[in-house]
């Protein structure tokens, strides 16, 4: 068996999130790209608002005699608390991007694409200071190709 699907789908989504001409225009970073990071590697005093990848589960998929896996991601979109609007329409342009899209990855496929999950809005004050999140879930399937 191959290993598994999930390094090369995480790779497809940071990408496609990165490149994104809807998110480069509501959240550029400096090098001209989308402010997106992944949550373990996120540095100090990271502007807000950005799209941390986060965490994900997997089960084994087999589909007609090939391995693959069944994925649901998350996406934490971080806003400083301006009210809800910020991070909503984040979401929303999240939502566009990713809906039903064919990931590209090189030894898996997506079948049918991204689908939405679930979605969850909460404020957080862990730091000290009001933040907004929105944990964002997606499902992939994958499988070998």
């Amino acid at each position: 068996m191959m290993a598994t699907s999930e390094i090369e789908m995480w790779s497809a989504v940071y990408s496609l999130l990165r490149e994104n001409p809807a998110l480069i225009t509501a959240i550029p970073a400096s090098d001209g790209k989308a402010r997106v990071r992944d949550l373990n590697n996120l540095p100090t005093g990271f502007p807000m608002p950005y799209i941390a990848l986060g965490a994900h589960m997997y089960t084994p998929l087999r589909t007609f005699g090939r391995d693959g896996q069944n994925i649901i991601f998350s996406l934490d979109i971080w806003g400083a608390y301006q009210g809800r609007l910020e991070v909503l329409q984040i979401h929303n342009l999240v939502y566009e991007a990713l809906k039903d899209v064919e990931l590209v990855m090189s030894s898996y496929r997506s079948i049918g694409g991204c689908t939405p999950e679930q979605g969850q809005l909460q404020p957080d004050d862990s730091t000290g200071v009001l933040l907004m999140r929105y944990i964002d879930s997606y499902r992939v399937l994958t499988e070998e190709v």
